[in-house]
């Protein structure tokens, strides 16, 4: 099957042009919050925490991000640059509508698999935070989904008129079923194991009209 670049889930939100020129201290600062959201979120955990995980002072993290606001805003600009990498190389790994929304699909259960299911999607984290969240981080979540909702909804739309799929409905309104299926699978994972994702991935093949593997 053909899969995207494997990356180690939390450090692939990072791994962009734009960290690449960021001093080093404030790299590991954003590797290991994002680290924080995806096991405990966003809301759970304090500078003090990240300070005692990187060895640093909490003045040198208000250095780098005076208020946690700012590093929410940092997190979330590096989500919104690799979800349109993925978009990219999704571009770049399949030459279909199916083969790409497989890959997409794949990517999820490599996730769970290089973590052993222990972190969910950091943008699922903090979706369920969304009411305490502060609202400048709510309009980048926003961003952040409409980008993921529309190339999923593209997907089903060419794979439909291709005739690779055969699904009712809205390709936008099975795009939302899809992707809170997969996600919703990693978060279960934690407590019963890779199998609810290998058994999501299955029914949601059912639903798109193709057989199993």
């Amino acid at each position: 099957m053909i899969i995207l670049h494997k990356f180690d889930y939390l450090t692939a939100y990072l791994l962009v042009g734009i960290v690449r020129a960021m001093s080093e201290r404030k790299q590991q600062i954003l590797e290991h919050a994002a680290e924080l959201v995806a096991t405990v979120g966003f809301d759970s955990f304090s500078y003090n925490d990240l300070s005692e995980r990187l060895g640093i002072t909490k003045a040198s993290l208000h250095h780098h991000f005076p208020k946690k606001e700012d590093l929410g805003l940092s997190l979330l600009d590096q989500m919104i640059a690799f979800k349109e990498q993925i978009r990219d190389e999704l571009l770049q790994v399949a030459d279909t509508p199916l083969h790409r929304l497989l890959a997409y699909l794949a990517f999820y259960r490599e996730i769970c698999a290089d973590a052993n299911c222990s972190q969910i999607c950091p943008i699922s984290s903090l979706q369920a935070e969304i009411n305490v969240i502060p609202e400048s981080m709510r309009d980048k979540l926003k961003i952040l989904d409409e980008i993921e909702s529309r190339m999923v909804t593209d997907l089903l739309t060419e794979g439909r008129s291709s005739g690779e799929m055969s699904f009712a409905g809205e390709p936008a309104h099975h795009a939302m079923m899809l992707i809170s299926a997969i996600k919703g699978a990693l978060q279960f994972s934690r407590s019963h194991g890779i199998e609810v994702v290998d058994n999501t991935i299955t029914q949601l093949k059912f639903t798109l009209g193709l057989k199993p593997d």
